[in-house]
């Protein structure tokens, strides 16, 4: 056993830490705090892609529902006087344009985004800052069959359904889709009725 100068017993080697220790240690910290800073980086990362997939989505069924319940109200509602209206105003692939009881409605798309428009009002961007070009309005007869959309301004009459295909592209390249069919159901009662031809 060793002692001390002021004649304390010293147990084993109290040395301390070489600076080749101290070194070593050090790395194997930092590397062990990067790999977990890397770690939580990478998953955060992940969680803002998600949460922004998740809002893309979301806009788009939103746009989707939107558009299905001012659609679905088109035409005459059953017992009203004013069968001066048939609900299709005009009808494209990318432009659709409806009267309801509260007046005017136009959705369309184009490069500028997605577009809704009440009356003569200014366009309303609904979404903008995506790629749109997926999207497309299709249009069908009673028993069905699907209307050409070049030839659907001839025969507004004909249309019982329409179909939304909503496809959205951010700039990050993620995607959403959203698809609804709508039928018109003011429209049996515009046309037994006797309203005037669209």
């Amino acid at each position: 056993m060793k002692r001390r100068l002021d004649g304390r017993k010293v147990f084993g080697s109290q040395r301390g830490v070489t600076l080749v220790e101290l070194m070593a240690v050090l790395l194997l910290v930092s590397v062990t705090l990067t790999g977990m800073y890397e770690f939580n980086r990478n998953q955060l990362q992940a969680l803002q892609g998600q949460a922004e997939q998740i809002d893309l989505q979301a806009s788009a069924r939103a746009i989707v529902d939107l558009f299905a319940r001012e659609v679905r109200a088109a035409g005459v509602p059953p017992g009203d006087d004013d069968a001066g209206h048939c609900g299709l105003v005009s009808a494209s692939e990318s432009e659709l344009v409806v009267t309801t009881p509260s007046g005017e409605i136009a959705y369309g798309y184009s490069d500028a985004g997605l577009w809704r428009r009440e009356g003569d009002g200014d366009q309303e961007v609904l979404v903008d800052g995506v790629d749109v070009a997926g999207s497309v309005l299709r249009y069908f007869a009673a028993d069905g069959t699907e209307l050409e959309a070049a030839d659907v301004n001839d025969n507004l009459n004909d249309v019982r359904r329409i179909q939304i295909q909503l496809a959205l592209q951010d700039d990050s390249g993620r995607h959403a889709r959203a698809t609804t069919n709508v039928t018109m159901r003011n429209r049996f009662f515009v046309t037994t009725g006797g309203a005037p031809d669209c």
